[in-house]
C-alpha cells in the first residue's frame, strides 16, 4: 500500500473530509433557505440558484467517487443518446440493488453537466435527512408516503414544477421503480407475491411499482423527450460497492448500461 493511499485511510483525513463537508452543506441549504423569499416573485431565478448551490455541495461526493478513490466507470450507451446528455431533460429509471448505485448515476452525471439538477422520487422521511435531504427539498425532488391516494396528487403536481425550467437547466429525474433497495429477503418477498398473482418470477430485481412510473409518464408526455433505462453492476470478484470503500480511497469498477 503506497504512502498516499495510506493516508486516504486515515481517521483524520476522514474528519477534515467530513468536516468540510458538513460546514459546506449547512452554508448551501441555509442559502436555499434564504432563496425561498424568491419563489413567489421569479421561480425561474430560484430554482438556477439551487442548481448551482445543490452542486457546490454535491459535488464533493462525486469528488470522493471519480478522483478521490479512482472508480472507473464503463459506460454502455449508444452514441446518438451519448450526444444528446445534458441537453435535454430526462427520467431516468434504475434498478438499486448496491449501497453506492446512486452516487455512480451522480458521478456520471456530474461528467455531463447534470448533477446540480438532479431530482429523485423518494421516501418522504428523507427531506428530513440532514444535508442532502434538506438541499433534495429545496431543489424540489419528489417524496411519497406510500399511500396511492396521496402519492398520485404529489407526483402530478410535483412533476407540473419539474417541467417548468428556464432554458438550459435540463432535469434529471431518478427514478428506482423498485421502490426499495434489493436484499435476499426483499426478494424472497417478492417472488412470493409474484407467485400469488401468476407474474414471472424475477431473479435479478423486485416487482417494480407501477402506478408511479405511469403517472409519472403521463405528467412527463411533452416535455421530457428522454427515457433512460440504466443498469448499474460490479464485478462479484472485485471489492464490495460500498461508502466505505469510496471514503477509504479503494478504487472500484462498475458498469453502467443504459
Amino acid at each position: 500500500m503506497g504512502v498516499i493511499q495510506q493516508l486516504k485511510s486515515l481517521l483524520l483525513v476522514h474528519l477534515i473530509l467530513g468536516y468540510i463537508f458538513v460546514m459546506s452543506g449547512l452554508i448551501a441549504t441555509f442559502l436555499m433557505l434564504c432563496s425561498c423569499v424568491i419563489w413567489p416573485f421569479n421561480r425561474h431565478l430560484y430554482r438556477k440558484i439551487n442548481v448551482h448551490l445543490a452542486y457546490s455541495h454535491w459535488s464533493q461526493l462525486t469528488f470522493l467517487a471519480q478522483w478521490w478513490s479512482r472508480m472507473e466507470i464503463i459506460l454502455y450507451m449508444k452514441e446518438e443518446d451519448l450526444k444528446r446528455l445534458g441537453k435535454e431533460h430526462v427520467l431516468c429509471i434504475m434498478n438499486h440493488k448496491y449501497d453506492i448505485d446512486w452516487l455512480v448515476a451522480w458521478a456520471l452525471s456530474e461528467r455531463f453537466q447534470m448533477l446540480g439538477n438532479t431530482k429523485i422520487y423518494g421516501k418522504q422521511l428523507l427531506k428530513y435527512v440532514p444535508l442532502i435531504g434538506w438541499a433534495w427539498y429545496f431543489t424540489e425532488s419528489i417524496f411519497l408516503k406510500r399511500e396511492w391516494e396521496h402519492d398520485q396528487k404529489i407526483i402530478q403536481k410535483d412533476l407540473l414544477q419539474a417541467t417548468d425550467y428556464p432554458e438550459g437547466y435540463y432535469v434529471t429525474l431518478l427514478l428506482f421503480p423498485e421502490g426499495t433497495r434489493f436484499t435476499e429477503d426483499k426478494h424472497k418477498a417478492s417472488l412470493e407475491i409474484c407467485k400469488a398473482k401468476g407474474y414471472p418470477l424475477l431473479k435479478h430485481v423486485l416487482l417494480p411499482r407501477p402506478k408511479g412510473f405511469v403517472t409519472s409518464m403521463r405528467g412527463l408526455r411533452g416535455h421530457f423527450p428522454a427515457i433512460l433505462n440504466c443498469i448499474v453492476g460490479f464485478p462479484p470478484e472485485g471489492l464490495a460497492p460500498t461508502l466505505i470503500n469510496i471514503i477509504n480511497g479503494r478504487s472500484l469498477l462498475a458498469h453502467f448500461h443504459t
